[in-house]
């Protein structure tokens, strides 16, 4: 409040053009009229992620720009382990290192609904010289440390990508990318009934 007219001044929070986030700076504004304050909860981050990171595509195929495959571009897939669909909007993926600041080319806003058991690629930038994933509340105000995936150089790996193996509770190298699905790890031997 001030002493003169208008007496009231508003200020409202900076979000930055770029990444959405806010920033920590703000404007004052007088109000019009037909301003109307809005209500609502304060925010709370979900309090898991619910999904799992189960692949990292960091060297792809080079591919002519008419060819657009899912191995084609850089990935990480995330897969739904759990009996319920999951909102992906209320998510983000970030990928770097610690002290980067979230932007367009680190940060992957989610879309849509994934489905129980369901595996989703989302495209992003990778350094192939190795580098850390995660999933963050959709303002980045959460990390969501289990899904905390380190990933090594694939100087040696080009067109492989780094997963997930069940079958033995490890992350490993596979030649066998499979952006849509569960992981590969070997092909299925050809027996010659001769």
């Amino acid at each position: 409040n001030v002493a003169t007219s208008p007496a009231t001044y508003y200020f409202s929070r900076n979000v930055s053009t770029t990444t959405g986030n806010y920033l920590t700076t703000y404007t004052a504004f007088v109000p019009t009229a037909s301003l109307q304050l809005e209500q609502d909860p304060l925010y709370q981050a979900p309090s898991s992620a619910g999904l799992t990171l189960v692949e990292v595509y960091p060297s792809p195929k080079t591919c002519a720009p008419t060819f657009v495959i899912s191995l084609c571009q850089e990935y990480v897939k995330l897969h739904n382990p759990t009996t319920a669909p999951i909102d992906l909007s209320l998510l983000r993926l970030r990928v770097g290192s610690a002290g980067q600041s979230a932007t367009t080319s680190n940060t992957s806003s989610l879309r849509g609904v994934l489905a129980p058991d369901g595996y989703v690629s989302i495209p992003i930038g990778l350094t192939d010289a190795g580098s850390w994933a995660w999933l963050e509340d959709e303002y980045g105000i959460t990390r969501y440390d289990a899904t905390l995936v380190s990933y090594p150089s694939a100087s040696s790996h080009s067109e492989w990508s780094y997963a997930y193996n069940h079958a033995t509770d490890a992350w490993q190298w596979t030649q066998y990318p499979s952006p849509d699905g569960p992981n590969t790890f070997m092909q299925s031997a050809v027996i010659n009934q001769c």
